[in-house]
């Protein structure tokens, strides 16, 4: 009778105040109907797992066989993501029993269930140290207000509300017009592929594409759905698990690739689940395991209990291991699922890291090794500078220096060769050249949703399909391989001077079949498409089609392909050919074939997504590099901190010696080859005790003209920081001896010379006596 009385109510358009009307007088109805959502929810989830366990157990040999991404859930996301599903499911049984258009309506009236609110694990409070001028290794405690806020193993941010097929749980299947969508294979090979050679972009780098991810994967992991331990399954095997779990993708008819191995589904686990951060009711939402801030967690961890067992807890240093003049620690229980190999009768192991998708490739291996080996260099030098300071403070001041050097160099060199001068000036991502700037803690800092598997992956367009170490290598023949790098050499400083010199290919709709015919291939047949991944991942998350994301970034409203002036009239064509409808397009796909913006690599959609995501990690990150908070940077070393490159960082923990002083755009007349000597470098000094001069010895007789006295800088460090100011002082005077006082030109001239020769005189100097008259 009731779901009578609310339909009616809805069909006359009765207003939300009679809704509420009538919720309040069949409140235990409604309270009913919540407990017996939340209880089949429960129930459901139960049989999931419980499923999905004994799937996992019996038929773990399909994990051998095929992967279905690189993300691994941990213990701490399985719990949460366990608790998302309960979340979803309530929600997704509570329309069922209400009606989906009653259920909508009410939705923001309906208190939680007590049993999801228990089970929410963003209630419990968190203690803040708020004179900590240190991050934490989680990133709670950033919004002193909202701890919460940018934490790991909390959900992506929305920058719209998602759109599911039932508006809160189903992926988008069925296109405007109520006919199936294209498949997500079937517009990778038909949208994404090409055949014939790459086109590529001579003026960037394949260094651009790989810190590019390098980047991503500091502010964003998404694992999938698994088992509590860790166990995936085979998706295409157990196609009954689909729904909560399970969304594979199917072969096209006529496969190009594929058929040749008799496969005509890829395994596709849906991403791992999370609870609304304010606890609510809502609509499935997406686990983030890192930290949401750019804070180098892929090489500190997300979490403390990671970023301890990575360290040595001596002299603030982080574990390294003796491969290739010391690269990660050894990923001795193979938790990647890496291909071990026996090289002269060692096993080579993977390495392990903050982030444990570093093995996926060598060139985001070797990215791992530079910004490691930068932090026990900062170590070093600290360590050295100030013999009082214990392992923690060294770790914690060396650390918070590289994560200032990642902001920089990223906001100063990385983001103006993407976006372009007009977006970097419109969101306000420049860095200043001096001074500083202001923390907004309203601003919700947080990974948006859209970014992290739509606008952020564009850099998978620019991988190419080889890179370069002494000779090209195909690149899916590294996957998951470690061996290359156990050899008596530096192999990363071969892979980055490679990724130097090779160019990217063009941000256009095309990926390397690298990637979506061999992408974590195991044996010939095995690999995945990430084109294809990257569609239903969308779908997965509830992202809008295209021209929605359009209208939300101020472009026009589009009304046919053919109004698709953001994309060439080739690209509106073959659009065309693939959607039965402009509202059907998938965004990953529209967005990576856009026009680019003038002076950066990707289109007007993406640059804005991409604008808006670095413009709220800057204003709502406290512990930004640039803000005058407490325990900041002082103006000295912010200044220090300005002079750093990627090239410099390159230059100091490779054999690299000479390179360009861009190292995200190809050599040229504006961009030359320099050597590494030559470029500016950040004074850890200004990190040191004070120097001091001790005082001035006595004045030397006075011999042609001329009288000195010297004094000497003080600096209890074992590296020797220069004081400020010169060690010598000259005068002149009137001598009894000698030749007559020369004119005072020349005498300033000469005193200026002595002067520049002094100036770099650190070690202590005895008085020097000058005989005269």
């Amino acid at each position: 009778m009731l779901r009578l009385k609310f339909f009616v109510s809805f069909i006359l358009g009765t207003s939300y105040l009679t809704l509420l009307s009538a919720l309040s007088i069949h409140k235990e109805y409604v309270d009913k109907v919540l407990i017996q959502s939340t209880g089949k929810a429960h129930s459901e989830i139960q049989k999931i797992t419980t499923l999905h366990e004994y799937v996992s157990d019996r038929f773990s040999e399909m994990s051998l066989k095929y992967r279905d991404s690189m993300t691994v859930l941990s213990m701490k996301g399985f719990e949460v993501s366990v608790k998302g599903l309960l979340y979803a499911s309530t929600v997704k049984q509570l329309y069922k029993i209400l009606s989906q258009n009653i259920a909508e309506e009410l939705m923001v009236y309906l208190s939680t269930p007590k049993l999801l609110q228990f089970s929410c694990p963003f209630r419990k409070a968190i203690t803040c140290d708020n004179n900590s001028k240190y991050r934490t290794a989680n990133g709670s405690c950033n919004n002193l207000n909202y701890p919460y806020w940018g934490k790991s193993f909390t959900p992506l941010l929305r920058m719209r509300p998602p759109y599911y097929q039932d508006t809160i749980f189903t992926p988008r299947n069925k296109s405007i017009q109520n006919a199936a969508l294209p498949g997500p294979r079937e517009i990778s090979v038909s949208f994404h592929q090409k055949i014939e050679d790459p086109v590529l972009d001579h003026s960037t780098t394949h260094l651009t594409a790989v810190f590019g991810e390098f980047l991503m994967r500091d502010i964003a992991y998404v694992p999938t759905m698994q088992a509590s331990t860790g166990k995936r399954y085979d998706c295409c095997k157990f196609g009954f698990m689909s729904g909560h779990m399970c969304m594979p993708i199917n072969t096209c008819k006529a496969d190009p690739f594929f058929t040749a191995y008799n496969r005509k589904c890829l395994s596709f686990a849906r991403s791992a689940t999370s609870p609304p951060l304010n606890c609510k009711l809502g609509p499935r939402e997406q686990l983030n395991q890192n930290t949401h801030f750019i804070d180098v967690s892929q090489i500190y961890g997300s979490d403390e209990s990671t970023t301890n067992s990575l360290r040595t807890m001596v002299a603030g240093k982080m574990k390294t291991s003796a491969i290739g003049d010391g690269m990660m620690p050894l990923d001795l229980f193979n938790v990647a699922d890496c291909k071990l190999r026996n090289v002269n009768g060692n096993i080579t192991y993977c390495f392990s890291g903050g982030d444990d998708r570093l093995n996926e490739n060598p060139l985001l291996l070797s990215l791992h090794a530079v910004f490691l080996r930068e932090h026990n260099r900062i170590a070093t030098q600290l360590s050295s500078m100030h013999p009082t300071w214990d392992d923690e403070k060294i770790f914690q001041e060396s650390r918070r220096i590289v994560i200032a050097e990642m902001q920089h160099i990223a906001y100063n060199e990385y983001l103006p060769h993407i976006l372009g001068p007009q977006l970097m000036a419109r969101y306000d991502l420049n860095v200043r050249n001096t001074g500083y700037t202001t923390y907004d803690g309203q601003v919700k800092a947080g990974v948006f949703n859209v970014f992290s598997i739509a606008a952020g992956q564009y850099s998978t367009s620019m991988i190419r399909s080889n890179f370069t170490i002494d000779t090209y290598h195909n690149l899916s023949s590294t996957f998951l391989r470690a061996d290359m790098f156990y050899r008596n050499e530096d192999v990363a400083s071969k892979i980055i001077r490679g990724m130097l010199t090779d160019p990217s290919q063009t941000v256009n709709r095309y990926v390397t079949d690298e990637l979506t015919n061999k992408y974590l291939e195991n044996i010939p047949g095995t690999g995945i498409d990430l084109a294809a991944d990257l569609i239903q991942r969308g779908r997965d998350h509830g992202i809008m089609s295209y021209p929605m994301w359009t209208i939300k970034t101020g472009q026009p409203h589009w009304s046919n392909f053919k109004s698709l002036t953001s994309h060439s009239t080739d690209n509106q064509a073959r659009l065309s050919q693939m959607y039965r409808n402009i509202y059907d397009i998938d965004l990953w796909t529209a967005g990576i074939s856009e026009i680019p913006v003038l002076g950066g690599k990707v289109g007007l959609t993406f640059g804005k997504i991409i604008a808006e995501q670095f413009q709220v990690l800057k204003k709502g990150d406290r512990f930004w590099y640039e803000n005058n908070d407490k325990g900041a940077f002082s103006k000295v070393q912010l200044q220090e901190i300005r002079k750093v490159s990627l090239t410099e960082i390159l230059c100091r923990n490779t054999r690299i010696t000479e390179i360009q002083k861009n190292s995200f755009a190809a050599v040229s007349q504006s961009n030359p080859s320099v050597n590494c000597g030559t470029l500016a470098k950040m004074d850890l000094c200004k990190w040191g005790p004070p120097s001091h001069w001790l005082a001035w010895g006595s004045w030397s007789l006075c011999y042609r003209g001329t009288k000195l006295r010297r004094r000497i800088c003080q600096n209890s460090s074992k590296i020797v920081c220069p004081c400020q100011g010169s060690s010598m002082e000259i005068r002149s005077c009137q001598s009894r001896y000698g030749p007559p006082v020369q004119q005072k030109k020349n005498q300033q001239q000469s005193t200026k010379r002595v002067m520049q020769q002094t100036t770099k005189v650190y070690l202590p100097q005895p008085p020097v006596a000058v005989m005269g008259a």
